[in-house]
């Protein structure tokens, strides 16, 4: 999988091109899919600025099904504000019903598919947790940082839930 969102990475352009003509289709089901395998890792530096340059081009139902096709790169608004921060700005300008659908998508996001935990500790809850945190702290917009602030605050509390597990395991043992 590293090597297959390398050659997508390398292939940004074209990638982003491929992403805003299913916006324009108005595709999510299978498409979605593709886009969570195609970047499993998370959206790069360089997919993020061009699809950042992309936005701008789309109207309210294309932003919308744009945001929906980003929704299986789990936490992607965690680690690139930016551009959840430019959705949304996006998406007001085409109304509020839109904003809220975009907000809701770009919400949605935020949430971890899976992960896994070894000893009381998850490495993905805790990138998460932190990326949460780092992006809730930075932001300027009122309602994306409410957003990230929930968004910490659940991987707060399950993070603590493990560490409790792991405790009452301990103390079973």
């Amino acid at each position: 999988m590293h090597r297959l969102a390398d050659a997508f990475d390398d292939q940004a352009d074209a990638l982003v091109d491929w992403l805003i003509e299913q916006a324009h289709r108005g595709d999510v089901g299978e498409t979605a899919a593709v886009v969570g395998v195609v970047m499993d890792g998370g959206l790069t530096a360089g997919q993020a600025q061009r699809l950042h340059a992309a936005v701008d081009s789309l109207q309210g139902k294309q932003l919308l099904t744009l945001a929906a096709l980003l929704g299986n790169i789990t936490t992607w608004p965690l680690r690139q504000p930016g551009l959840a921060r430019h959705f949304l700005s996006k998406a007001r300008e085409a109304g509020a019903d839109t904003a809220k659908s975009v907000r809701t998508e770009i919400v949605a996001a935020t949430q971890l598919g899976t992960w896994t935990a070894t000893n009381g500790v998850s490495p993905e809850l805790e990138s998460a947790r932190t990326a949460a945190a780092a992006a809730a702290a930075a932001e300027t917009d009122d309602e994306l940082r409410e957003d990230f602030e929930n968004a910490h605050a659940r991987y707060e509390a399950t993070t603590t839930w493990i560490h409790r597990q792991r405790a009452e395991d301990d103390e079973d043992e």
